[in-house]
């Protein structure tokens, strides 16, 4: 009790710097010591790296804990085991996001929403900063407006979130965006061709070619991950995208690189300092392009078989 009383009697910035030593394991005994403890331990600066793990297979207990909970998570997890959301479940998540809402920073989940789903999701995260979803086209009204993602800052769109033509997120600046066929890439380029020019970060993956990639103009953009079929198109195209960057620092390509794409790159983008792509042919030229990023750290041909990085 003495202890406690000496704990509880310091100041908060004081106790504030002794719990940020603590791994979250030992923050969680020390908040069932007192209120007073626990709103420290859990405060939302403590918050930000803890994610709210919500289970729809969970009994009812689970629930019930959560309602009475005090604290205010800022990262929120959905996983179910189904590919979509029953009535049932969805109507959970709701309750969980009105509870916790306002305070929810990033909202991921594994299963599909429909667009009505995610219009409801979204509107109860008005602060909301980074968003980790997969929706159902097929019920998609492309002109739905989605006010709260202005201040969107990462969007990982798994299917179809870059479909709704309404997007507006002018603070984006990471984006991964997954194409499971040529058509999801086909109805989302005129969502891309939009946000590209203001990102920092883009990850781009698709099982099928993507057309009009030549469209997408990245000036600002420092990482770049491409993988799958997404620069299969015309050379003249490919070439044309990756003449629209200017400041790539870290790169990783996930696909046959031709020697004329890598003396693009390496001409437009001197100041990269990682590179990663993959080849099944190296050239000779290839060392001499190499040359020309004097600030390249790390660089590594990535075949099938076996990987091995070149030292500079």
């Amino acid at each position: 009790m003495a202890t406690t009383r000496l704990l509880k009697d310091l100041p908060l910035e004081v106790l504030e710097h002794i719990v940020s030593y603590l791994p979250l394991y030992d923050r969680k005994s020390v908040s069932q010591v007192c209120r007073a403890l626990n709103s420290v331990t859990f405060s939302r600066r403590f918050l930000k790296d803890v994610t709210l793990y919500l289970d729809t297979t969970w009994d009812r207990s689970m629930v019930d804990c959560l309602r009475t909970s005090t604290r205010r998570y800022r990262n929120i997890y959905v996983f179910s085991l189904s590919d979509t959301l029953s009535q049932y479940n969805f109507a959970f998540i709701v309750e969980m996001l009105d509870r916790f809402g306002l305070e929810v920073e990033s909202f991921h989940c594994n299963s599909k929403l429909s667009g009505k789903q995610l219009w409801n999701v979204i509107n109860r995260v008005p602060n909301i900063l980074e968003l980790i979803v997969e929706i159902d086209a097929t019920n998609l009204k492309y002109g739905q407006n989605f006010p709260a993602l202005r201040q969107l800052r990462h969007l990982e769109s798994v299917n179809n979130v870059l479909q709704i033509r309404g997007l507006d997120m002018p603070k984006l600046t990471r984006l991964t965006a997954n194409f499971g066929t040529s058509s999801d890439a086909v109805e989302s380029i005129d969502v891309l061709r939009r946000i590209t020019p203001q990102l920092r970060s883009l990850e781009l993956v698709s099982k099928k070619y993507c057309s009009s990639i030549e469209e997408l103009r990245c000036p600002k953009v420092e990482v770049l991950k491409l993988s799958g079929q997404i620069c299969r198109g015309s050379e003249r195209a490919v070439l044309t995208f990756f003449d629209g960057f200017k400041c790539l620092k870290d790169v990783r390509l996930d696909f046959d690189v031709k020697h004329v794409v890598l003396d693009v790159i390496t001409q437009a983008c001197p100041g990269i300092e990682h590179l990663h792509f993959k080849n099944h042919h190296l050239e000779s030229d290839t060392f001499q392009l190499l040359e020309r990023l004097k600030n390249l750290k790390v660089s590594s041909k990535l075949s099938e078989f076996f990987e091995y990085p070149f030292d500079f």
